[in-house]
């Protein structure tokens, strides 16, 4: 009820300063849109797509049966190793797609699924060492050695919330029978991913309506605008780290870098949540993985940085 009555309120407050502002969020909407049809939809589509049809498919059991020994260590079946391993190289949100289309085929059940989802929703590794290491470094083996931290901690907090959250017995006591009822066809394929991509979008697009409002905050704080920026949006986090900060580079952008990634942003998060929903999956997880990533993933890189940083 009080998360009912905070929501509403917010929303209200929102609808009043888009009414006031509309030259600052609509220039920044339609650069959304922009970026979701030009980039998102057309990088991200054929992986939803290609990623359904082969978790649909009893082909699944024979792919990764040889990583048997690494969804082992994480209480869960080999099937989980695709949402694993394609989270990593993917980029989010398809490790929550991956996550539901294993829930709805039975190869997990819903609490393997919230734990699985917890950990294989991360930024992409073409993000990290482009991106970050080549424009805001310039340097993409720095990027590399970030995305290194990113999943590492992605993987230690995937099995530290294993450990604690499922039964180590769960997953192998219990046999995970696909239910051939519930075969995904190219075309329930298409429209899932086609769902997926649209709800994704709207989601990216909503958020750069509210963050182009932070801009006119008065007299905020430069640090204040930057963590306030990145909690909301990880992308934008960044620009406005590196792009409206004046300081070189320390250990403080170094820190806040890996920090802002490994968050992800409530935009990120949005996303998760909305398709984890639609398979009934708790999202409680996914905060708390993100958070306990987020610190492991700052230590990681601490000690990193002792070797590798001149």
């Amino acid at each position: 009820m009080f998360f009912s009555i905070i929501t509403s309120i917010s929303a209200f407050v929102l609808m009043i300063l888009f009414l006031f502002f509309g030259n600052t969020y609509i220039p920044e909407t339609k650069n959304a849109i922009m970026f979701f049809l030009n980039t998102i939809l057309p990088t991200m589509f054929p992986f939803y797509v290609l990623s359904s049809i082969i978790v649909s498919s009893s082909s699944i059991n024979i792919l990764t049966r040889p990583l048997k020994c690494v969804t082992r260590l994480y209480n869960l079946p080999p099937q989980a190793a695709c949402a694993i391993f394609l989270g990593i190289i993917c980029g989010f949100p398809i490790g929550a797609k991956i996550t539901c289309d294993l829930l709805k085929n039975n190869y997990i059940t819903q609490k393997e699924a919230a734990i699985l989802a917890s950990f294989t929703n991360n930024a992409s590794p073409i993000f990290i060492i482009s991106i970050v290491g080549g424009i805001y470094f310039k340097d993409k083996l720095h990027g590399l050695l970030i995305w290194l931290c990113i999943v590492l901690s992605s993987l230690l907090t995937g099995l530290i919330l294993t450990k604690i959250y499922l039964d180590k017995l769960n997953s192998f006591n219990n046999t995970h029978t696909n239910n051939i009822s519930n075969k995904t066809t190219i075309a329930d394929s298409i429209t899932s991913a086609l769902n997926t991509s649209l709800y994704v979008g709207a989601v990216i697009i909503f958020f750069s309506s509210i963050t182009a409002l932070i801009k006119e905050i008065p007299l905020i704080n430069q640090k204040i605008y930057i963590v306030l920026y990145s909690f909301l949006e990880m992308t934008g986090g960044l620009n406005s780290l590196f792009f409206n900060n004046t300081h070189e580079l320390n250990l403080y952008k170094y820190l806040y870098t890996v920090a802002i990634i490994s968050w992800s942003g409530l935009c990120v998060h949005m996303q998760i949540y909305g398709i984890l929903k639609s398979s009934g999956i708790k999202i409680k997880y996914c905060f708390i993985g993100k958070i306990l990533q987020t610190i492991i993933s700052i230590i990681i890189y601490i000690v990193f940085s002792k070797f590798f940083i001149k």
